[in-house]
């Protein structure tokens, strides 16, 4: 029986700033230091392609350079002791839930209009536990995680999109 190779590129690779010396691969990242805009390789073996050319690069982000201000760093909330979680989250700020967690509820503070805001909360899956989110939350591939006890999960809703990772 034939097998073949299936080479697969997951999310888009930040390379830094452009430079027309490098090679780049298709759907790989770059920004123009001086311009503040984000651009994405339409193909492989990128190579000396200047940013303009749209036949080799996507503009993705472009805006001016903003004042300097937050560093844009997650402030962390950990909680050691709750088990039974109800609580309205904030944006922008990562809630870590140590405890095994037997029930977990949640809502999300709104956040500054005209933005889009992460959501990001991390628990320990107690006996049975059983996790509820806002009514429009669409979990990536179509359905929730099936909480295994002992696991720890860390969950990111961004736009009412839901993924998460197990371990």
């Amino acid at each position: 029986m034939a097998t073949s190779k299936i080479t697969m590129k997951v999310g888009y690779p930040d390379k830094g700033t452009y430079s027309s010396s490098t090679t780049y691969g298709k759907h790989e990242l770059v920004h123009d230091e001086d311009n503040y805009h984000i651009y994405r390789s339409k193909a492989d073996s990128n190579t000396g392609n200047d940013l303009s050319d749209t036949d080799w690069w996507q503009l993705w982000v472009s805006g001016p350079k903003g004042e300097k201000g937050d560093v844009g760093r997650i402030e962390e909330i950990e909680d050691s002791t709750s088990t039974e979680v109800s609580m309205e989250i904030e944006p922008d700020v990562f809630y870590k839930f140590t405890a095994a967690v037997t029930s977990i509820s949640l809502t999300f503070a709104e956040g500054e209009s005209g933005y889009y805001h992460e959501y990001l909360f991390q628990f320990l899956a107690g006996a049975s536990c059983a996790l509820t989110l806002p009514d429009g939350v669409t979990w990536f591939g179509g359905r929730a995680p099936t909480l295994t006890e002992g696991n720890t999960y860390q969950v990111s809703v961004v736009n009412n999109f839901a993924v998460y990772g197990e371990f």
